[in-house]
């Protein structure tokens, strides 16, 4: 009975450790996603050149 227990505890947090795994692989996609985005929106805006202040 132990040691069904441990297997069982052991294969949940093998499964914890994909499910968080994949969470953080998403959360790193969609931050590269919407970088590349607001890059977008501030090149149309901006013309793609960097804001050089007035002498």
């Amino acid at each position: 009975m132990n040691k069904k227990k441990a297997q069982s505890i052991l294969e949940y947090s093998f499964f914890l450790a994909a499910v968080i795994a994949a969470f953080v692989g998403i959360f790193f996609l969609f931050k590269a996603y919407t970088q590349g985005k607001f890059r977008e929106a501030a090149d149309a805006i901006g013309g793609g050149g960097q804001y050089v202040p007035p002498p």
